[in-house]
């Protein structure tokens, strides 16, 4: 059957779908990067406006690329469209304007749709509930630089891969592989929400191109900390159940080719609700062709093996130990294999820390812990940064926390909804300690104890008196004497306070004496922390906490254990020194109450004691 086709008709372009630009990631017109977009940008002669929008429609009609929906100008709802005409028809002062042609009319309904079409705040670019592929993120990247006016990037369960994620952090920092010219973005807010990690080919580049360069020690040490971990997981998920690792994989394996590629494997692996990084890292390792394919004898053989080594490892645990409580003497700790020791460093195992090079080699060459790191380094100029629910435990804390001490420029860090537990919050102290911007914390929905916000509160806040203060208070009534001497002694010793030397900032100028100046050395900036819908308890323990906050700043419990319990009425228990310092104002208000008698004393009332101190600390919301 024939069709005939009206010349006159407007060619439909296809509408975008994920895989529909997949064609430009390779071949002749592929477009490997942003600089390759930047060429060929050049070539067919593009310039940028610095309207996003406009320039990002423009741009993939050159390129032949089919535009993002989320990234061009939104098109006009039949509504909007008709009350947009009546509204500008009405405001017609010409009267005559009714009776002109349909062609006068089409253009002012046209240019009356262009007005309503044109965005209000152009500083805003919100993607929320849509995939993104990787062209379009590079030609985000590319005109990102050149629009001063977008400064907020918000992505909400976009699912943006390790490599996108990249390509964003330098762009925005203004990176020279990923500027194409324009200078760093005006970007300083960005959201990346429910982002569950995506794989790709970049993992595996970077696992190849790290793993020869290590040692054959740590190498072993990798391979046996991930394969380890691995099955024991696979085992406590899949084993108890009934399931083999014969049928896990033959589960995988739609087409019975008995070949199984990454994609299909990590789609399995989330299911199961594993660590993703330590899978794919297993993975890489075995793949040993760098082909991205593993067979049945590749992928079932280890996996087996490494069952029956570690079954038999736990015999053997098991029989020394019936061995030794006979004989009455105690295991040695030193002769723990290397199972048991690398249990206590990955995440959901017993509690303790192992200091391993290993570990730290592994932290280094982590992709997700890197892509998320990037966007707090020195280097970034974002104010505002959003990682709610992406899953981030202590791995990606220790990367983001080693970032973060250099930066400047970063002040509200929203952490909602992931996978932070105590051990996670030492790095988070640590990093208070250091950094000097952050002024807003939310920890919100995550695994912390009291322990835990213990070990982030201790770094911070400060409690400052003059030694003015001090001898006024001393002053005031005999009796306190004692009281401010041991009180200041207290605070010299405080937990969490660290005297450090004073150096001066200009290098040619030279400190001729040798005396030294205490300095105090903890983060005051921070305004906000909050720990809400957390298993933190002891609802005295936290209000003991109080003047380990800093001036002004505000603890946020809401939601907890512990705020349950202030609400059923259970109050703190006032500490001895809170004690002492309520029992000095008593005594002050006895005071001012004589003097106030006698007309002679009346005006020589001094300042009230320990009042500068009752004021620092945190102010506790439990609701």
């Amino acid at each position: 059957m024939d069709f005939d086709f009206d010349e006159d008709e407007d060619f439909v372009k296809p509408s975008w779908t994920h895989h529909i630009n997949d064609p430009f990631n390779y071949g002749q017109h592929s477009i490997a990067s942003v600089q390759a977009v930047k060429e060929k940008a050049a070539e067919r002669g593009f310039n940028p406006t610095g309207n996003f929008r406009g320039d990002f429609e423009r741009i993939c009609e050159l390129l032949q690329v089919i535009p993002h929906p989320a990234f061009i100008r939104p098109q006009l709802a039949f509504h909007d469209y008709y009350c947009s005409v009546e509204t500008r028809r009405k405001r017609a002062e010409d009267l005559q304007a009714q009776g002109e042609k349909k062609e006068k009319e089409k253009e002012d309904k046209s240019e009356g749709a262009v007005l309503r079409v044109k965005p209000s705040d152009g500083g805003t670019l919100e993607v929320k509930g849509l995939r993104v592929d990787s062209v379009s993120v590079k030609l985000l990247c590319f005109l990102l630089p050149f629009d001063k006016r977008l400064s907020s990037l918000v992505f909400s369960n976009c699912y943006l891969d390790v490599e996108q994620l990249q390509m964003l952090s330098e762009a925005i920092s203004g990176s020279e592989t990923a500027n194409a010219g324009g200078g760093a973005a005006a970007v300083r807010l960005l959201h990346v929400d429910w982002n569950l990690m995506r794989v790709t080919a970049y993992f595996y580049r970077s696992i190849h191109k790290e793993l020869p360069r290590l040692e054959e020690d740590k190498l072993k040490l990798l391979k046996r900390h991930m394969t380890a971990e691995f099955l024991r997981a696979v085992s406590s998920a899949n084993l108890s159940g009934g399931k083999t690792p014969r049928d896990i994989f033959y589960r995988m394996d739609i087409n019975h080719d008995t070949k199984v590629t990454w994609e299909e494997y990590f789609r399995v692996v989330q299911r199961l609700k594993l660590t993703p990084f330590a899978v794919h890292l297993f993975f890489a390792l075995w793949d040993v062709n760098g082909d991205q394919v593993l067979r049945e004898e590749e992928f079932v053989t280890p996996m087996e093996e490494m069952l029956e080594d570690m079954q038999r490892e736990r015999e053997e645990r098991e029989a020394q130990a019936r061995e030794a409580a006979e004989k009455g003497e105690a295991e040695e700790k030193d002769g723990a294999n290397l199972v048991e020791q690398l249990e206590t460093a990955v995440d959901g195992g017993p509690k303790g820390r192992v200091e391993d090079d290993g570990l730290d080699v592994l932290h280094k060459i982590d992709p997700y812990v890197s892509a998320f790191a990037a966007f707090c380094a020195e280097a970034s100029p974002l104010s505002v940064v959003s990682f709610r629910a992406c899953e981030l435990g202590t791995r990606h804390l220790r990367g983001i926390a080693s970032e973060l001490s250099s930066n400047i420029t970063l002040k509200v860090l929203n952490l909602w909804g992931n996978k932070i537990d105590d051990r996670a919050a030492e790095h988070i102290g640590a990093l208070l300690g250091r950094n000097r911007s952050l002024t807003h914390l939310n920890l919100g929905r995550n695994r912390l104890s009291l322990a835990g916000l213990l070990g982030i509160i201790e770094n911070i806040g400060c409690q400052v008196i003059s030694k003015e203060d001090v001898k006024v208070a001393s002053g005031v009534v005999k009796e306190q004497q004692s009281k401010a001497k041991s009180l200041q002694d207290t605070l010299k010793k405080s937990k969490g306070i660290d005297f450090v030397w004073q150096c001066d900032r200009l290098e040619e100028k030279e400190d001729v004496s040798d005396a030294k100046r205490d300095v105090l050395y903890r983060n005051c900036t921070l305004c906000t922390l909050d720990v809400s819908r957390n298993p933190v308890e002891n609802c005295a323990a936290i209000a003991r906490m109080k003047s380990l906050g800093p001036p002004g700043g505000v603890l946020l419990l809401q939601g907890t254990p512990a705020a349950t319990e202030w609400e059923n009425g259970g109050e703190a228990r006032e500490d001895e020194s809170v004690e002492a310092d309520r029992l000095a104002l008593v005594e002050y208000a006895q005071l001012v109450a004589e003097k106030a008698k006698d007309k002679k004393t009346a005006g020589d009332i001094p300042e009230p004691p320990f009042v500068r101190l009752k004021e620092e600390g945190w102010t506790f919301r439990w609701n």
